[in-house]
């Protein structure tokens, strides 16, 4: 071979070798594009992009990387190994440049799938990332590039896992639409909330910007844990370029855990959606407070209790179920075969029961053959799995062909058939796997979990208490141990514990289960067994051992028959409340619920009864005291007792008011006026009779002259025009404080661009008004009225109209109001005394007042009705509300509160006592918001804002939801609230009653530093026990004790559960209300 030959062969095999290089590294690259089928991806901070291949052992540096290597079609999980790309705030949202969309899951979760490991730091930063597939995040805190930023599904399936966080950021969620990312329309949605705190979910999307725009499906989200703070249906907006748009479909919400506080509704077409609205609260998750939107094919809320679970079919009104330990499925208390059922449009309500179908009538247990009971020798699991199924009647189960599972169980044992019952039914502690160990002890905790799943209790009114050693941590039989408990069952030893991991007696076993079967043995027979003489259980083992038809015992819960006694001594709230807490320890949780109903009456009576002001405040009194009457004169009267005004307003034609002076109305007159109060001077009553009302009202407009027919059918319009009508009383009799006081004919308001109301043609139930406002809360417009039967001012004797104006206002320092009744505004019996100083109210009356509308733009473009009786909006030094009666208040019965905005508000000297609020929506309520960042304008907020020595004590809060303020507004209450708080300490909450709510009994944000001690809770089992300085909201279950004790640190407090299937919720719902969804 020639020298150029071999050059040239050199030289043909160097370009064959670099084109042999690139082919090869081509291949690699090529093998590196995509990943295959359920890839697990890492990106780590100490990763790299160039040399790194996605694994474990070595991770990528970024996301975006991670993403360009995923196969569309089959998705991937991305492991992050900590805090990635930590400098670029941008990291998911630009990960979506690398990849082509993807029809298949990507999972983003800072836990390992494999090893398990978690990786703490783990942190995925975005700005409002817009998804190409369905996503989920989990074990990872999401950091958005500025205080927020929204994400966008874009349609896609999204799901928030276990473990997400957000540090101190705003978390939100576009979950369909985004016209920015020319996503104007899609398909559907499904979000599934695990974790997290989420601030607000937009069930729609971003910014409509054509009403055609929207989602063409169904929209759905699943709660299965977490906080929400609003879910919205419809679609964001900021602009007033930004339209409505439409959701064609059903919405579906299911919560089956977590909380969600608000649900309303925006920027939809017509405000409307297409289809059903459906709420699904399973679990006996509360409910959120609604504003709900139309519903074209009609509104679905079923509240779902414990023990089984619902869910949606394809077809409307069609619901599946499936039920846990066998139960039974009752809706509105009627029980359904099958697996599904069927309901018309409405609020429903579903249970899960074992149905106890058998008399109770046999013996369930044996003696030894040589006639022994052996009460003191420890139960077995085989003789206890044995006595349930005995217990339950379940006679002939022997003959049941169910198989066990358990390897150390033949067919041959005794108990076999027992075991074989409770394994097919459920039935048996999940914490028993393999082997049964039939011949081991069985403990107090494990017993009354098998007894808690197969026998059925009756509970009414349960007193609670806590187990220093039962917590849902400490034991996997929480709940049983409570239930059981809670219905008398079974008691604790006297050290306050259960000892649930102590083994258990034959006698404690059968006494047990005497308690769940409610057999009483008769006075004075024995058992026949000869170990049993003179033993406490004598008398249970002899009810366990026979039948009923041997009449050795009865049927019948023993009650503990103690009533609550009020001491003779007793002339105040205080007296009667603190009885009523000591006494407590040794009554029935029928007995205290009875007890706080005769206190609500003795506190009626001494309010009603109350001596007059001058016997109270006569010391205040140095200077005139002003006489008021119904015969007096504003022209020739003086204001002496002899020469009485007519009018206050003929006394400050007169008289300028000086400190010392009093202004005094006489008992059993009515007062059409409204005043603003003089510093230093005392309200009050005189004379003889009930106590003077002073009504907003300025007539009674039951006049046929004042009511002229529309073109529309029924529908009558007020011949006068009105300012902001927010209340309407049809023949109620102003002088009547009985029980009838409470149940009195009232008006349904109807808002203008709220469930779907536009104007007065769409009236069409009896005694609906609406108040024409001209685009202004303070204008004057007609009233419109349906009235059924013809004329209203023919129909009624009396009509009393509230209008948007306070009836006392002002805020002069040094007042007293006393001895006085509020009725009918449309505003507050008392408002406009920000920054008042030693304002006391005593011994008055408010009520049937409220209503009148706000703001016509409030949260999101909605009006907002309000109406409180004694309200403080602004600072305070020295604010005295006692022993007043408030009820049938659209809002709140007494609040001091400030909303953000610039400057200081100190909050001091507070002190709410002996009042009795029922029938509110907001019982007791404070606030005092810190300035929002847009009112600061980028400054730093150098104001002061404080809350400090605020004591509620003594008041008896009853009823809260129950009354017309929240039936027409179609939300449930908040009975006692402090949210929204800034600096606060020395607040407590002592010696209340709080009895029942529609809604949350609490609601107190983790914020306040007040404490809470010896108060009593009354509430339904199912209802919110509200917030307890935490951020969720926690359900009124047979753990409401411990919750109280733990999170909102009452550790005396006295709680009582209400059945609600042996106890209905109860509301008097007026024939005109009508649902939120039903205008076309």
């Amino acid at each position: 071979m020639t020298t150029h030959n071999s050059a040239l062969l050199a030289r043909i095999i160097t370009v064959f070798l670099a084109l042999s290089m690139i082919f090869s590294t081509q291949i690699f690259c090529m093998a590196q594009e995509t990943v295959g089928d359920n890839a697990v991806i890492y990106v780590s901070p100490d990763g790299n992009d160039e040399n790194g291949d996605g694994s474990a052992s070595s991770p990528f540096a970024t996301i975006k990387k991670a993403f360009s290597v995923i196969k569309g079609d089959v998705g991937a999980t991305v492991v992050l190994m900590g805090d990635v790309e930590s400098e670029n705030p941008e990291a998911w949202n630009k990960a979506y440049d690398f990849i082509d969309g993807h029809s298949e899951l990507i999972t983003i979760t800072g836990k390992d799938p494999d090893t398990g490991k978690l990786y703490e730091n783990a942190k995925l930063r975005y700005d409002t990332p817009g998804f190409e597939g369905p996503v989920k995040v989990e074990h990872l805190t999401l950091v958005p590039k500025r205080d927020y930023a929204f994400i966008d599904t874009h349609g896609y399936p999204f799901t928030v896992g276990d473990g997400v966080s957000h540090e101190n950021h705003i978390f939100c969620i576009h979950d369909g639409i985004n016209p920015v990312s020319k996503i104007t329309n899609v398909e559907k949605t499904a979000s599934v909330i695990e974790s997290g705190d989420i601030n607000v979910i937009y069930i729609g999307g971003a910014y409509a910007e054509k009403t055609t725009n929207g989602v063409k499906d169904d929209c759905k989200l699943t709660v299965n844990g977490g906080n929400i703070g609003t879910v919205t249906v419809g679609f964001d907006s900021y602009s007033a370029s930004h339209t409505t748009a439409t959701i064609a479909g059903d919405v579906i919400i299911t919560l089956n855990g977590g909380s969600v506080r608000n649900l309303i509704s925006s920027k939809l077409n017509d405000g409307a959606i297409g289809g059903a609205f459906v709420l699904i609260l399973n679990n006996s998750t509360p409910s959120p407070s609604l504003d709900l939107p139309r519903a074209e094919k009609g509104t679905y809320i079923l509240n779902v209790g414990v023990g089984g679970s619902i869910s949606v079919t394809d077809e409307p009104g069609v619901f599946s179920f499936k039920c846990i330990k066998k139960n039974a499925c009752f809706v509105n208390g009627e029980k359904v075969e099958g697996s599904t059922f069927k309901v018309e449009p409405g609020t429903h309500f579903v249970t899960f029961k074992r149905e106890r179908t058998e008399d109770g009538a046999l013996a369930y247990i044996n003696g030894f053959p040589d006639n022994t009971f052996r009460p003191d020798e420890k139960l077995t699991r085989a003789q206890a799995a044995q006595i349930a199924v005995k217990a339950a009647d379940k006679d002939g189960f022997e003959s049941f062909d169910f198989v066990s599972k358990f390897s150390d169980v033949k067919k041959s044992d005794w108990y076999y058939p027992a075991i074989a019952y409770l394994e097919e039914n459920e039935i048996l502690p999940k914490e028993w796997q393999n082997e049964f160990l039939p011949n081991n002890e069985i403990t107090r905790g494990e017993y009354l979990y098998i007894l808690d799943g197969m026998l059925v209790k009756y509970n009414d009114s349960i007193k609670l208490v806590s187990f220093s050693d039962v917590t849902e941590e400490s034991t996997p039989y929480y709940s049983a141990i409570m239930s059981a408990f809670a219905a008398g069952c079974v008691v604790g030893y006297e050290d306050g514990t259960f000892r649930p991991e102590n083994a258990l007696t034959r006698a404690e076993a059968v006494t047990f289960v005497n308690r769940y079967l409610e057999r009483r043995p008769n006075e004075n027979m024995s058992s026949d067994f000869s170990d049993m003489k003179g033993h406490w259980a004598d008398g249970e083992v002899l009810a366990a051992s026979t039948d009923k038809s041997e009449n050795k015992w009865t049927v019948g819960k023993d009650e503990n028959t103690a009533s609550f006694v009020m001491p003779e001594s007793a002339d105040s709230a205080k007296d009667y409340i603190t009885a009523l807490y000591d006494q407590a320890g040794n009554l029935s949780g029928k007995a205290i619920r009875e007890g706080s109903a005769e206190i609500a009456e003795r506190m009626k009576a001494d309010i009603l009864n109350s001596p007059n002001t001058l016997e109270l405040y006569g010391d205040r009194v140095t200077g005139t005291a002003y006489h008021i009457s119904e015969s007096g004169d504003d022209v020739n009267g003086n204001g002496s007792e002899e020469k009485p005004f007519r009018s206050i307003a003929g006394l400050k034609a007169k008289i300028s008011l000086k400190k010392g002076d009093a202004v005094l109305f006489e008992r059993g007159g009515i007062y059409r006026c409204t005043f603003s109060v003089s510093a230093g001077v005392v309200y009050g009553a005189y004379g003889k009779g009930n106590k003077p009302i002073i009504m907003q009202s300025k007539k009674n407009y039951a006049s046929p002259e004042l009511w002229k027919e529309t073109e529309w059918e029924n529908v009558w319009v007020c011949t006068e025009l009105l300012k902001n009508v927010g209340i309407i009383g049809f023949d109620h009799d102003l002088q009547d404080y009985s029980e009838n006081s409470y149940n009195e004919l009232y008006g349904v308001i109807m808002n203008k661009n709220l469930f779907g109301f536009k104007d007065a043609s769409q009236l069409c139930g009896d005694l609906q008004f609406y108040s024409e406002l001209y685009g202004g809360t303070d204008k004057y417009g007609e009233l419109y009225v349906y009235s059924k039967n013809g004329n209203p001012g023919e129909r009624f004797k009396s009509i009393e109209i509230g209008e948007k104006i306070d009836i006392v206002t002002g805020s002069a320092r040094d007042v007293v109001i006393d001895n006085i009744s509020f009725k009918f505004t449309g505003a507050h019996g008392m408002g406009g005394a920000g920054g008042a100083v030693n304002r006391t109210v005593t011994n008055c009356i408010y009520s049937w007042l409220g209503g009148s509308v706000l703001s016509l733009n409030f949260e999101g473009g909605r009006p907002v009705n309000y109406g409180n009786a004694v309200e403080i909006y602004g600072g305070c030094n020295g604010y005295y509300v006692e022993n007043n009666w408030m009820y049938q208040i659209y809002d709140t019965a007494v609040t001091h509160q400030r909303n953000s905005s610039l400057g200081d508000c100190m909050q001091e000297n507070i002190r709410y006592s002996g009042n009795l609020m029922e029938y509110v929506y907001w019982g007791i309520e404070f606030y005092n918001r810190k300035p929002s960042a847009s009112q600061l304008g980028g400054k730093e907020d150098t104001y002061t804002r404080i809350t400090r020595n605020v004591t509620s004590e003594y008041n008896l809060l009853r009823l809260g939801g129950y009354g017309w303020g929240s039936i027409t507004r179609h939300r449930t209450c908040k009975l006692y609230c402090g949210y929204l708080l800034s600096e606060n300490y020395d607040c407590y909450t002592r010696y209340n009653i709080f009895d029942r709510a529609y809604g949350d009994l609490m609601y107190i944000e983790k914020e306040s530093n007040e404490l809470d001690d010896k108060n009593i809770y009354i509430q339904h089992i199912g209802q919110p026990l509200g917030k307890l300085k935490k951020d969720e909201i926690v359900t009124c279950d047979y753990d409401a004790a411990l919750c109280i004790a733990k999170d909102l640190g009452d550790k005396n407090a006295v709680v009582v559960l209400i059945d609600p299937e042996k106890d209905p919720i109860v509301r008097n719902i007026p024939e005109g209300l009508i649902a939120p969804d039903a205008l076309g």
